[in-house]
């Protein structure tokens, strides 16, 4: 994260995290941690950059595209190939 936070620095741009947990997660504690991806709208940010591994924990293909499909913002997925997305992997 802080060299993420150096780059946006160096660029004069805003960087804001929105730390919620799994996607579809059935535990109860961690479904209202994710009530904090209703903050994130296309008139608040440019674009959204996913740490999608960590997402995907507990959905599909298609529940990731329902969840992306809320933000039509530009999109860059870290960790997992994602369908229509902009995706860096590792390896």
């Amino acid at each position: 994260m802080e060299g993420a936070i150096e780059a946006a620095q160096a660029q004069d741009v805003s960087l804001v995290a929105f730390a919620g947990s799994e996607l579809g997660s059935p535990f109860v504690n961690r479904c209202y941690n994710n009530s904090v991806y209703k903050l994130a709208t296309s008139q608040n940010m440019d674009a959204l950059l996913l740490l999608s591994s960590t997402l995907t924990s507990y959905i599909d293909a298609k529940g990731m595209a329902d969840f992306l499909a809320q933000y039509p913002v530009p999109q860059v997925s870290l960790g997992i190939k994602l369908p229509d997305v902009l995706s860096l992997l590792h390896g």
